[in-house]
């Protein structure tokens, strides 16, 4: 059986890298038929796989076609943003993407052991350490500010 499944996984495996292998031929057919350096107008934003705003509509100069462009959806930009020359036919500066969701939660460290938070506690007074019935919690719950309750700050590692 284990053998079994290290085959499948190995032809699974060769079927991934065959099809990115054609993924690539095809994108690099594709940088053959296009000019070194498109550049383009935005004209439009729009939605990308249901995804408002995470699109757009830009009209290239060089041969004024149009073409819906991905600008964040799944985290993927199929365009730059750039500065042109003054004959907008050259690159003078490609300005930063947007920090993606993913890049985000990886710079705050989502995910990782070495994440720290610190925990607000909310300790309670019980009316059986507490004499003053004026100041115990009585246990009916919820809302929290019973003339009993004390607040402290915890760090968790």
């Amino acid at each position: 059986k284990a053998a079994a499944e290290k085959a499948e996984k190995e032809k699974e495996k060769e079927e991934a890298e065959a099809k990115a292998r054609k993924d690539d031929e095809e994108a690099a057919a594709a940088e053959l038929e296009r000019p070194e350096t498109e550049i383009g107008v935005v004209e439009e934003i729009i939605s990308w796989e249901g995804v408002a705003g995470a699109g757009r509509r830009v009209r290239w100069l060089h041969d004024d076609s149009v073409e819906e462009c991905r600008w964040g959806a799944s985290d993927r930009f199929d365009i730059l943003a750039i500065e042109p020359n003054k004959d907008k036919d050259a690159v003078k500066k490609v300005l930063p993407l947007p920090e993606t969701r993913e890049t985000v939660a990886k710079r705050r460290h989502f995910g990782q052991d070495t994440v720290r938070y610190g925990v607000l506690l909310r300790v309670r007074a019980s009316a059986t350490l507490n004499a003053d019935p004026s100041t115990a919690d009585g246990g009916g719950g919820g809302g929290g500010g019973g003339g009993g309750d004390e607040w402290q700050s915890v760090a968790v590692d």
